[in-house]
């Protein structure tokens, strides 16, 4: 029960890392006063986009959220159309930085948190500076999940992105035309 905690803990603190590192880009570049962001600001994808809005476009662009989605003949299942040797792998990246035996099973793509949770580690483990030589975009996560460790740098990911992207823009879009909604029936209330 313990070690079973400790492999939480660790899943959590990871995933936070992770989150921290995608949201906060790097500070005071060459050129910019401290405190200014190195990364061009440009609306392709905004900078408000989160790696929690990347995984909800991932898993929309995949299977519209079905979580008993089946693809690739059979071989991609669940909400994140996982194959097997992204669980293996999910497993792999576990053992080494745990030391613990194998914490996900094949039937867990089927299940939505679980899944979610082995995308969220598979890409933590994948889209580092160090693996990429420079912070990992948003882009660079999508293309991972759907390419492969590489796939961010693959041509055949690219219409992948696109995807993810256009259904981000259309979440906050769509977000943002309904968020004046409720106010104006207050006020004509009011």
């Amino acid at each position: 029960m313990i070690k079973l905690l400790i492999v939480i803990a660790f899943i959590t603190l990871a995933v936070a890392l992770l989150r921290f590192k995608v949201r906060t880009p790097p500070m005071g570049g060459a050129g910019q006063p401290p405190g200014s962001s190195c990364i061009s600001i440009t609306p392709d994808p905004p900078p408000s986009f989160s790696f929690d809005n990347l995984l909800d476009a991932i898993e929309w662009v995949e299977s519209r959220g079905d979580a008993d989605a089946v693809g690739d003949n059979g071989d991609a299942v669940g909400a994140y159309q996982i194959h097997k040797i992204y669980v293996d792998d999910v497993n792999r990246i576990l053992i080494k930085a745990l030391r613990e035996p194998t914490l996900y099973s094949f039937d867990h793509r089927y299940d939505p948190e679980y899944s979610r949770m082995m995308v969220e580690i598979y890409l933590s483990h994948y889209g580092t500076y160090e693996r990429l030589g420079r912070a990992a975009t948003l882009e660079d996560m999508a293309r991972i999940h759907n390419g492969g460790p590489n796939g961010w740098k693959k041509p055949s990911t690219e219409a992948y992105w696109e995807l993810v992207k256009m259904r981000m823009n259309y979440e906050r879009n769509s977000s943002r035309s309904h968020a004046g909604d409720g106010d104006t029936a207050e006020r004509t209330q009011g």
